[in-house]
C-alpha cells in the first residue's frame, strides 16, 4: 500500500515534467485535427485502447480490492469503469461501451445469479421517460420527437443494467478512484494536445488566455484545439467528468486513499483547462465543487468554516459589484433572453400538455420574430431554451415539470440523507448545469445523470435494504 501511494504521489511530478518538456522543445507539434480526418480508424483504436481501456485496467489493477476479486467481479468492475469514462467522448463510443458494459454484466450475472429490485430513482426516471413518450402523441414535429425519444432510451436501459448487479463498498471505492484518476489523465492529455495542436496550426499559446470568448487565429475555437486529441469537444459536457474527477479525489484524500499531490495536480490542471477553453460553466463548477469540499473538510473546525464562508460571501459580493455583467453573461445573456421569451410564449399557449417532445422547434427557430440578428442570421445548435426545468415545462407541460422537479428533489434529499458529500456535490453541479443548459437533451448529459445517480442510489450488499435482492436461480444464496 505504501509503495503504491508513493508511486501515485510522484505521478503528478512526472506529468508536469512531460508538459514542461513539450513547452521547452518548441519544434514539437502534431495536427490531431488533420490526423482524425486522415486516419479515423487508427484514431478510434487509439482512443478505445490507448486512452480508455489500457489506462483504466492499469489503474484498477493497482488497487488491492480489485486484485482480490474473482474474475467475474473484475470483469464487471472494468465494464462499469469503462462505461463511465466513455461519456467524455462522442456518442458512438458510449454505444460501444454500452455493449461492453452489457457483456460484463451478463458474465457477472451468470456467476452471481441475482437481480435487484428497482430503486426509487429508477421508478422516477422511468416515469419521466413515459411522460416524454406520451407527449409524442401531440407533438408538432414527429421527426424531432422520435430523434429525442431515441436518446431517452438510456433512461430505460441504464437503470435496467443496475438491476442486474450490485457493488460492494470496496468495489465501488476501487471503481470511483480509478475513474477519478482517469479523468485527471484525460485533463493531462488535453493540455498536451493544446500545446501540440496550437503549434501545428501556427497559433501562439498566449492567445488562449483571454477573459472573453474568441476564435484562435480567427479560425478555430479554443476547445476544439484543447480536445483535438479526443472526438468530442463540448467543454460544458466534458466539464461534468472533469469536475466529478476532482470531487472523487477530494473525497478519497479525506479517507487517505488518494495522495494530496494528486488532488492538487487535479485542481490546478482542471482550472487551467477552464481558462484556456474559456468555459464559463467549467470555471463555475470548479469553484463550487472545491468550495463544497473545503467546507466539508473543515466541518469539525467551526470557527475556520465560518471564517471561510464569510470570506467567500464577501469575495463573491465584491466580484459581482465590480463586474455586474458576470451573472448576466452566464445565466441571462441576450441569446438566453430570446430563448426564454420563446419558451414562455409556448408555455402560455400549451400550459398543461406542452409542445410535446421535439415540438419546441415550433417556437425556437430562426423564423420566430423573437430572435433578432446575429442569432437569427447565424442559426446553429439552438433547439431548446437552455434551462432544464423551463424546457420540460415547455415540452411536456405540468406533468413534465412535476417529474423533473421530483427527480431533482429526490436526488438532493438522498444525497443529504446518505451524508454522501461526493453524491451531494454531483447533484449541486447538475443543478447549476440545469440552470444554463438542458443536459437531459444532450447524450453525454443524459448518460452522466442517469448513470452516476443510479450508481450512488443502487442497493448495496452492506445495506439493510439488500433483502430486496431476488434470487433468480433456485438454490443460490
Amino acid at each position: 500500500m505504501e509503495i503504491r501511494k508513493t508511486v501515485y504521489s510522484i505521478i503528478p511530478v512526472i506529468l508536469l515534467a512531460i508538459v514542461g518538456l513539450l513547452l521547452h522543445f518548441k519544434g514539437l507539434s502534431f495536427d490531431f485535427l488533420a490526423y482524425r480526418l486522415d486516419s479515423p480508424n487508427t484514431h478510434r483504436a487509439f482512443l478505445i485502447f490507448g486512452a480508455i481501456a489500457l489506462p483504466l485496467i492499469l489503474l484498477l489493477a493497482s488497487d488491492k480490492a480489485f486484485r482480490d476479486e474473482p474474475l467475474h467481479s473484475k470483469i464487471l468492475m472494468i465494464g462499469v469503469s469503462s462505461f463511465a469514462v466513455s461519456m467524455n467522448f462522442y456518442i458512438h463510443f458510449i454505444y460501444i461501451f454500452s455493449i461492453v458494459f452489457t457483456v460484463c454484466i451478463a458474465v457477472n450475472l451468470y456467476f452471481e445469479r441475482r437481480l435487484c429490485r428497482p430503486t426509487v430513482f429508477h421508478i422516477l426516471i422511468f416515469i419521466y421517460f413515459i411522460i416524454n413518450l406520451a407527449s409524442l402523441l401531440w407533438t408538432s414535429d414527429w421527426v424531432s420527437g422520435i430523434h429525442y425519444l431515441k436518446k431517452d432510451l438510456s433512461l430505460v436501459y441504464v437503470p435496467l443494467f443496475f438491476c442486474m448487479f450490485s457493488l460492494r463498498r470496496e468495489q465501488l471505492r476501487a471503481i470511483l478512484i480509478a475513474v477519478g484518476r482517469w479523468f485527471i489523465f484525460f485533463a493531462f492529455l488535453s493540455v498536451c494536445a493544446w500545446i501540440l495542436e496550437s503549434r501545428a496550426l501556427g497559433l501562439p499559446l498566449s492567445e488562449s488566455f483571454s477573459l472573453t470568448k474568441h476564435f484562435l487565429g480567427n479560425i478555430v475555437t479554443p476547445f476544439a484545439v484543447v480536445f483535438s486529441w479526443s472526438n468530442f469537444d463540448h467543454p460544458t459536457y466534458v466539464s461534468i467528468g472533469l469536475i466529478l474527477g476532482i470531487s472523487i479525489l477530494w473525497y478519497y484524500v479525506g479517507k487517505k486513499r488518494v495522495t494530496v499531490s494528486e488532488l492538487v495536480f487535479g485542481i490546478v490542471i482542471v482550472l487551467f483547462l477552464a481558462v484556456i477553453t474559456q468555459s464559463r460553466f467549467m470555471l463555475l463548477a470548479w469553484a463550487v465543487a472545491n468550495t463544497i469540499f473545503v467546507l466539508y473538510s473543515l466541518r469539525k473546525r467551526k470557527k475556520a468554516m465560518i471564517i471561510l464562508i464569510c470570506i467567500s460571501v464577501v469575495s463573491v459580493t465584491a466580484l459581482l459589484r465590480l463586474s455586474p455583467n458576470i451573472t448576466k453573461r452566464l445565466f441571462m445573456d441576450d441569446v438566453r433572453k430570446m430563448h426564454y421569451s420563446a419558451a414562455f410564449e409556448a408555455i402560455e399557449e400549451n400550459t398543461w400538455l406542452g409542445t410535446g417532445i421535439g415540438g419546441m422547434t415550433k417556437y425556437i427557430n430562426k423564423d420566430n420574430p423573437i430572435y433578432t440578428p446575429p442569432i437569427s442570421t447565424f442559426w446553429a445548435g439552438h433547439y431548446h431554451p437552455h434551462n432544464q426545468v423551463i424546457g420540460d415545462l415547455m415540452q411536456t407541460g405540468i406533468l413534465g415539470l412535476l417529474s423533473i422537479v421530483s427527480l431533482i428533489v429526490y436526488s438532493l434529499y438522498t444525497s443529504i440523507s446518505q451524508r454522501n458529500i461526493l453524491f451531494f456535490s454531483f447533484v449541486i453541479m447538475y443543478l447549476l448545469l440545469m440552470s444554463i443548459e438542458m443536459p437531459l437533451m444532450v447524450d453525454q448529459g443524459l448518460y452522466y445523470f442517469v448513470f452516476v445517480i443510479s450508481l450512488f442510489t443502487a442497493n448495496r450488499p452492506e445495506n439493510e435494504d439488500y433483502y430486496k435482492a431476488i434470487n433468480i436461480w433456485r438454490g443460490n444464496t
